[in-house]
């Protein structure tokens, strides 16, 4: 699956060039924010596996989207959800596969750090894929300037969407799983399992909120404002629960243990 990606990129190299650099653009000001957040810095090489499993789940996702899309195209809350719940549940399962049963997650605030990781991982992948397909649409494969053409405006519209949008949906998507486990840090793996459970559904509904918003608003410019007002709401609901989550006491044992 990754190496049809990279066959598709390497028909325009220098525009999938500029996708990737501006995608991670975005991405490094939001871990500049949300690691912030984090009072004992976790360890470099988690948080960057962290990033990189959420950018290389994209690949396996896309497929299961579009037989979404063709299996409830008649009903497109239904093809919406399918969408939403296939994301979330991807970024949960890396999450338990690889990160979340380590050592280093000793700390509730660690759930949610690591799942902004994956957030933001996919979201970088996602926005790298809507740029350059900005400028294949636009351009075609052919190299031209970007100043000042309607490929380079394109560029910069859809990027600040993806940006202050899309992005932040992934993130307090994300986060939502990551606070759900975090307030059932002292439970045993079975019930944080559930938090898990019960965070991943609030997400996923989330999600779907959002993009049936903007799929059934796409013509006012009004409602589009509305829609990422309520995004950055999320946000600052975000940032008053990952301080009450950094206020809870810690038992001696691990999650690696019950």
């Amino acid at each position: 699956m990754i190496s049809q990606f990279i066959t598709h990129f390497s028909n325009a190299p220098v525009y999938a060039g500029i996708a990737t650099i501006a995608a991670f653009a975005g991405a490094s000001i939001w871990l500049w924010f949300w690691l912030r957040e984090d009072d004992h810095p976790e360890p470099w090489r988690l948080l960057a596996l962290a990033f990189f499993a959420g950018a290389l789940i994209v690949p396996f996702v896309v497929p299961l989207q579009r037989l979404g899309y063709e299996l409830y195209i008649a009903n497109e809350p239904l093809m919406v959800t399918s969408w939403a719940l296939v994301e979330e549940l991807y970024k949960y399962g890396i999450a338990l596969l690889l990160i979340l049963w380590r050592r280093a997650v000793d700390e509730p605030i660690d759930y949610v750090i690591y799942m902004i990781m994956i957030g933001v991982g996919f979201a970088t992948f996602e926005n790298i894929l809507y740029l350059y397909k900005t400028l294949i649409e636009i351009n075609g494969t052919t190299i031209l300037p970007l100043a000042g053409t309607p490929a380079g405006t394109e560029l910069v519209r859809v990027g600040a969407m993806r940006f202050v949008g899309a992005s932040l949906v992934h993130i307090v998507s994300s986060a939502t799983i990551g606070i759900a486990m975090a307030f059932a840090f002292n439970a045993s793996q079975r019930t944080r399992l559930i938090a898990g459970l019960l965070g991943l559904s609030t997400a996923t509904l989330l999600h779907t909120l959002f993009n049936l918003t903007i799929i059934s608003r796409t013509q006012s410019a009004s409602s589009l404002g509305a829609v990422f007002l309520g995004v950055w709401i999320s946000v600052i609901v975000l940032l008053v629960l990952m301080e009450r989550v950094k206020h809870i006491r810690t038992k001696t044992n691990t999650p690696g243990t019950t």
